[in-house]
């Protein structure tokens, strides 16, 4: 329903009820992609007259598409009944599911899916225990109402009563739900329903079974979180102790075992993971803040020292993975790290650090090393884009750009001549930055080595009176040190 007036609305609404079934399939997409949009006012009465056609395309496209709650609920009931030649259980098990991941028919309060309203009570205990497709619809409806998803994550209200096998199998199909990775913050307010949402996915670090089967299905739900969107707990140490006593934890995991991650087991992977995720507050004020300043010093860098200050066992890697993923890292941190044996723990937690891919000089350093995961390096670069619009999420090495539009379903092609030429401004920027950098850092030396007393006697000479002199050479003395410090740390990576 694109079109403006309310005339236009009723001639395609009479179009729409004489088409053939193909068509009211396609009028219908339309009609839904519409109101995710815009939010336009509900036809239920055209969904109703639709619906009274009971033909099973038409059907199909009021599950996928309809507004209006009542019309989604009479089609499911109509995928519970018997079947029949023109509707056999293929085709009613489809249409169940098409409701279930309905993205349109949301709660007019909440602007949510609520499945409860939709199929009652007795169906959704049904899907719960029984439906494995229907199940993997709805917790993967990025609609779907929050507080469900966090009373399932918290193992409350409607999954209170569910077995263990079933909570791990209705957790096991959220973790591909987008809604995890979209917080709808807007000029009304922060989706609190989203941070209630995280903090409900981290306190089943608290209190699911520490067993093989959960290790790897919480691992596979944290692998996929943007690290700017997860809760911020105040301690996570009891979190690692819990995880990291599971034994007998070697659970295959190819994606992982890329690169130099081999010496890591699958339970110190887990621990790492939780780590580069929560451990915003896990180390000291001094290892979160380390000095760039203090290299040039004879200070060790931040990776050295925090390598150093701890053991090799789960939770003292996890703690070192915390500090990769959370802490403003140098080219020497790289350097180092590339060349020490923890390298395997600096390869999986450095793609949690944000700061890495803003950062063009660190981000050349990941992909040169050619040994991280490239799939959760192309998810990371997508999550910022998708937080920064801003951020360009095509690596910076050609052969990894190429591999980014493959991975992301496209046919690769040559960058077009507008990107081309905002590159070529951009270096030289970077080069009159340069340049500048060298005559300020000239400059300021000069000044520093000329002295305070000899500016204040050359401003004494052009009639200034003594304390002011003074003034402006030991001013002039300070902006010197401040520009020269300024030039030393920037080119320090």
């Amino acid at each position: 329903m694109t079109t403006g007036t309310s005339e236009d609305k009723s001639i395609w609404c009479a179009r729409l009820l004489t088409s053939r079934p193909e068509e009211v399939y396609r009028g219908l997409k339309d009609y839904g992609d519409q109101h995710k949009r815009d939010w336009p006012e509900c036809n239920q009465a055209l969904e109703t007259a639709l619906l009274q056609r009971d033909d099973p395309l038409i059907d199909l496209g009021l599950a996928q598409f309809a507004n209006t709650t009542g019309v989604v609920s009479a089609v499911f009931k109509k995928g519970l009944a018997a079947p029949t030649p023109m509707r056999d259980t293929l085709y009613l098990d489809g249409l169940r599911i098409a409701c279930l991941s309905n993205q349109v028919a949301t709660n007019m309060l909440r602007r949510s899916f609520d499945p409860v309203e939709i199929i009652g009570e007795a169906e959704f205990r049904r899907v719960l225990a029984e439906a494995e497709n229907e199940a993997h619809a709805l917790f993967c409806n990025p609609n779907l109402d929050t507080s469900l998803l966090e009373s399932l994550y918290r193992r409350t209200g409607h999954f209170a009563d569910l077995s263990e096998v079933n909570w791990l199998r209705l957790i096991a199909r959220s973790k591909n739900n987008p809604r995890l990775n979209d917080r709808r913050d807007s000029m009304s307010g922060p989706d609190l329903g989203h941070y209630r949402l995280h903090d409900a996915v981290y306190a089943l670090l608290e209190t699911a079974p520490t067993t093989e089967p959960w290790a790897e299905i919480l691992y596979d739900l944290l692998y996929g979180l943007d690290p700017s969107l997860v809760a911020r707990p105040e301690r996570i140490d009891h979190v690692l102790t819990r995880w990291s006593a599971v034994e007998n934890c070697d659970l295959a995991d190819d994606r992982l075992e890329r690169g130099n991650l081999a010496p890591l087991s699958f339970i110190q992977k887990f621990c790492c993971l939780i780590a580069a995720l929560y451990g915003h507050k896990m180390l000291a004020p001094k290892e979160a803040n380390q000095s760039r300043f203090r290299l040039w010093f004879g200070r060790k860098s931040g990776v050295e020292s925090v390598m150093h200050s701890h053991g090799n066992d789960a939770v003292a890697r996890a703690v070192r993975s915390a500090y990769y993923a959370k802490a403003q890292l140098t080219s020497r941190d790289f350097d180092y790290a590339i060349y020490h044996a923890d390298w395997h723990v600096f390869d999986f937690a450095v793609l949690f650090n944000e700061d890495v891919y803003r950062n063009p000089t660190l981000r050349k350093l990941l992909e040169e090393s050619g040994s991280f995961d490239e799939e959760r390096y192309f998810q990371r670069c997508v999550q910022i884009h998708h937080g920064s619009p801003h951020f360009d999420p095509r690596p910076l090495s050609p052969e990894l750009a190429f591999q980014f539009e493959l991975w992301r379903g496209k046919q690769p092609f040559d960058q077009p001549r507008f990107t081309q030429m905002s590159d070529e401004i951009e270096k030289r920027l970077r080069r009159l930055h340069a340049t500048a950098d060298v005559i300020l850092a000239i400059v300021s030396a000069a000044t520093i080595w000329f002295g305070a007393d000899r500016l204040a006697a050359l401003w004494a000479k052009a009639g200034l009176e003594y304390w002011q002199a003074h003034l402006l050479a030991f001013a002039a003395m300070f902006i010197g040190v401040g520009v020269l410090a300024r030039y030393v740390w920037r080119h320090s990576n």
